[in-house]
């Protein structure tokens, strides 16, 4: 019953904002199953469900279940509307994540290029969106001591947050990451002042 899957989504978005992920994972999952069942697994509903499983399995720290959910995901996108069409870079972006998570790096690497590179066709380069795709880019590359790459990628982050309102946490972490690449390079000043305007910026 289609009307028992939209009650158990609500029932999961709602266990998922008081933090009760398994709970929020176990109704969410009954809900893909009528979905499939009803509406078939390439329904829009049924992929809108997967892919919200999927994000909560992931804030549960389950990735390796969260994946084939992307990977379904991705997979209906590419088919609805290409491999470069905008609604591919949500779930390319989380299949990024997973692949981090799990130390696939190279892979991550290639699957936030390919969002980054979507987002910036289709949404421009100073988009929000864009700029949380630079971040976790630049992040990756951080991780790697790859200070070449990232340093770039995390200042035009910083700069888009700045100018389009994106979430102040991220900002903060571009800056925090660009002090210890600034700081890893001998560019002690330049450090010392992202780190000032990251508390600065972590306060308000």
């Amino acid at each position: 019953d289609p009307a028992v899957a939209s009650a158990l989504e609500g029932l999961g978005r709602a266990l998922d904002g008081l933090g009760r992920r398994a709970e929020a994972a176990e109704a969410l999952g009954r809900a893909l199953s009528i979905r499939d069942a009803t509406a078939g697994a390439e329904s829009p509903a049924a992929v809108a469900t997967a892919f919200m499983l999927g994000r909560v399995l992931m804030a549960d720290a389950r990735p390796r279940e969260a994946e084939p959910l992307f990977r379904r995901v991705l997979a209906a996108r590419e088919k609805a509307e290409g491999p470069s069409g905008k609604g591919v870079a949500d779930p390319a972006r989380w299949l990024a994540s997973v692949a981090q998570r799990l130390d696939r790096k190279a892979e991550a690497e290639l699957l936030y290029k390919r969002a980054l590179s979507i987002r910036e066709a289709t949404l421009g380069p100073d988009d929000v969106l864009t700029g949380y795709d630079l971040l976790s880019l630049g992040l990756l590359y951080a991780g790697q001591q790859r200070a070449d790459e990232a340093t770039p990628l995390l200042r035009r982050a910083v700069s888009i947050m700045e100018g389009r309102g994106g979430d102040p946490g991220s900002a903060v972490a571009a800056r925090m990451a660009l002090a210890v690449l600034e700081a890893s390079l001998g560019n002690d000043e330049e450090a010392a002042r992202l780190v000032i305007e990251a508390l600065i910026e972590g306060r308000d």
